[in-house]
C-alpha cells in the first residue's frame, strides 16, 4: 500500500475487500490449460446497440475481482476475450466466456483500477 494514496482509494479498497470477503463466490478463472481460482462479486451490464433503426439489448453476466487476485501461473493477467470463469451453482457448474459484447472491451476497471468488473456470456459446457 502506497504512501500517497488518497484517503477515496484506501476506501475503495477497503470497501472492495469487504465485499469480496463477505458477498463474493469462489469461481475458477481459465485460460486454455492455466487456471486460478478467485474470489467474484455477481453483476450484470446491459448494452444497447442499433440494428437498422431497432434498438437492441445485450445483457453480459459480470464477474467482479479484484485485479490482485487474477493470476495464473505466468503471474498477473488481464482479462482477455475467450478466458473461461467456471461458477458451481449447486452441483452444476456453469461455463461463462469472457466476451466483449457489440465491439465493446470485454472487461473494464473501477476508477482506481483496482478491481475489473469482467464481462462474459454463458456458453455451453
Amino acid at each position: 500500500m502506497g504512501v500517497n494514496r488518497s484517503l477515496a482509494e484506501r476506501g475503495v479498497d477497503w470497501l472492495h475487500r469487504k465485499q469480496r470477503d463477505h458477498a463474493s463466490r469462489v469461481v475458477i478463472y481459465g485460460r486454455g490449460e492455466d487456471r486460478c481460482q478467485c474470489n467474484a462479486l455477481i453483476g450484470q451490464t446491459e448494452f444497447e446497440t442499433t440494428a437498422e433503426g431497432v434498438p437492441i439489448i445485450s445483457e453480459s453476466r459480470d464477474f467482479l475481482i479484484l485485479v490482485d487476485e487474477l493470476a495464473l501461473s505466468t503471474g498477473k493477467i488481464t482479462p482477455r476475450r475467450g478466458d473461461i470463469i467456471r461458477e458451481r451453482h449447486g452441483a452444476t457448474t456453469v461455463e461463462y466466456e469472457v466476451n466483449a459484447i457489440d465491439g465493446n472491451r470485454c472487461f473494464s476497471r473501477d476508477r482506481f483500477r483496482g478491481r475489473y468488473r469482467i464481462h462474459t456470456k454463458e456458453i455451453d459446457s
